[in-house]
């Protein structure tokens, strides 16, 4: 069977589909690097193409010469990682048409397209609603499947999931579900350490002096580690996420950027117990591409573009066996990617990993939930850097509410006033007067500190010492005024909520009245903090 892989990257369809036994003739690229990859490892000489500037009526193929159309159109208009979600859908959709064009020119036997889990929707709304901008497609969807595929549960060492639209045999593809070994994260960074490694998704061999690309960043520093660990287990807004990465469960998403400090940085702790990324290698080898596979470029981040914007192989070699309509035992992914021999026309430079120049803009911004003083949905406690001219105002804010309505309680004096007469006012002004890191941190150098112009302590030295002395308050409550104390914590939500009228009324629920005296010492700190 003859197959095109659009928009073919550095060859996830085309390696897939190869082991499988069915041929690549023509794929289609327009990256020069991602270019430079798929031809150096499949010994092809295919140039960039635009296929947004291409004549589809100039393509070299008519009805019946091609069996398969694959590929994946650019994701970044339909990813939650582009702007929160708000890509431009309209801009998007061209390729997803263009590609769609090229099922409808060359009526193949089968046809699959490859995105985000988003694109799902965005297909059958576009496909189906009136005016819907794929209406003229709705022909090619009458017997198309589109779903969304855990590549985890096809013995992936990875939690990615993956829309996959087209005509291919779904029910058969799901017979393969559990039947591949389950890797873990753990398993594929411990088969890269020994001397002679050995391929954990194909069982090739290479000694550690070939493996290319597997070049240790340094560790995490201390700031760095934290500001990670804060983003996973204690964002302001999303929910908790495992710190370092969970090494006996399959990998979280390989993203095609990955800075140091976001939430989908994979961070896995060293043997001296410290904290470093993944290197280019172990995401390759995630990603089930081989270990003798080469990365062109001299860019590392280039080289993160395109091995995370990749489609797994394996994913793509199980796809190419439900068209083959083959059952599970009737093939094997090991066998097959030997007896393809794969061989790259030459070894790919190792790229440094590109470390941080240490600068950082004068209104760096600082905005982190206060340790012990969140509680899930957006619920939280935070401390934040305003700027205004040239001077930075630390404050201490409080939301709540819900994703479609949230609400600010303004932590001022008269909330000082007002929290403080539930408490013994001498133990009260004893314990805020003894805090003597007031005194240890320059608060008008403190902006300098975090963006590493001047030494000091850090913001989040002042976000650990306003969560330990919510914890001394909280010790100072009596017994006998609890039921005060709550009726006065949810009176201060109520009263927000229904000056809020023109918004959706919201109802405060358990998790307010479970934890009112956390939210009473954060009331007070805060207020305290701001004044």
């Amino acid at each position: 069977m003859k197959a095109i892989d659009l928009y073919s990257g550095i060859g996830g369809w085309s390696l897939g589909f190869k082991m499988a036994g069915i041929e690549i003739v023509q794929s289609y690229e327009y990256w020069p690097t991602a270019i430079d990859t798929y031809n150096n490892n499949f010994r092809k000489n295919i140039e960039p193409i635009d296929l947004r500037a291409f004549d589809i009526k100039k393509l070299p193929y008519r009805q019946g010469d091609i069996d398969i159309v694959v590929g994946s159109p650019p994701c970044t208009q339909f990813s939650y990682a582009n702007k929160g979600g708000s890509g431009d859908i309209e801009d998007g959709l061209i390729d997803v048409k263009i590609f769609l064009d090229f099922v409808k020119r060359l009526k193949p036997k089968f046809w699959a397209m490859e995105n985000v889990p988003r694109v799902k929707n965005v297909l059958q709304s576009h496909l189906y609603d009136k005016g819907g901008s794929l209406n003229r497609y709705k022909s090619l969807f009458k017997n198309a499947n589109i779903e969304i595929i855990d590549c985890s549960e096809f013995g992936i060492p990875q939690k990615r999931k993956r829309m996959i639209a087209g005509n291919y045999n779904y029910e058969l593809l799901s017979t393969y579900l559990g039947q591949s070994d389950s890797l873990s994260l753990g398993d594929i960074i411990e088969s890269l350490i020994s001397r002679n490694i050995v391929d954990p998704i194909y069982g090739n061999k290479i000694s550690k002096k070939g493996l290319t690309d597997h070049i240790y960043e340094a560790p995490l520093d201390k700031e760095t580690s934290r500001i990670n660990k804060s983003m996973k287990t204690a964002h302001p807004v999303y929910n908790k996420m495992s710190f370092p990465d969970d090494m006996d469960k399959p990998s979280r998403t390989i993203t095609a950027t990955c800075t140091k400090v976001s939430r989908e940085s994979i961070i896995i702790k060293t043997d001296k117990k410290k904290f470093r990324r993944l290197t280019a290698r172990e995401r390759a080898s995630i990603q089930t591409f081989p270990i003798d596979f080469q990365f062109s470029g001299q860019s590392y981040s280039s080289k993160l573009k395109m091995i995370g914007n990749a489609i797994p192989p394996k994913l793509t070699y199980l796809l190419a066996q439900s068209m083959l309509d083959k059952e599970h035992e009737d093939f094997d992914l090991a066998t097959d990617y030997k007896d393809i021999k794969l061989k790259p026309n030459s070894q790919a430079e190792s790229s440094e990993p590109e470390k941080s120049n240490g600068h950082y803009r004068k209104n760096r911004k600082f905005t982190y939930a206060i340790p012990g003083l969140r509680f899930g949905s957006g619920v939280r406690f935070q401390l934040k850097n305003h700027f205004k001219r040239n001077k930075t105002k630390w404050v201490v804010e409080y939301f709540f509410g819900s994703s479609k309505n949230i609400m600010e309680i303004k932590l001022d004096k008269p909330l000082f006033d007002g929290c403080s007469k539930f408490l013994n006012k001498d133990k009260l002004n004893k314990l805020l007067n003894q805090q003597s890191w007031r005194g240890d941190i320059d608060f008008d150098n403190l902006q300098q500190v975090w963006i590493r112009k001047s030494k000091g302590k850090s913001p989040f030295k002042v976000l650990d010492q306003l969560g330990s002395i919510a914890e001394k308050i909280e010790k100072l409550i009596e017994d006998k005024k609890n039921v005060k104390i709550e009726e006065f914590v949810l009176s201060q939500h109520q009263s927000l909520i229904d000056k809020q009228s023109k918004r959706k009324q919201f109802k405060l629920g358990e998790k307010y009245s479970s934890n009112y005296k956390k939210i009473f010492c954060g009331l007070l700190i805060g207020s305290w903090f701001n004044n």
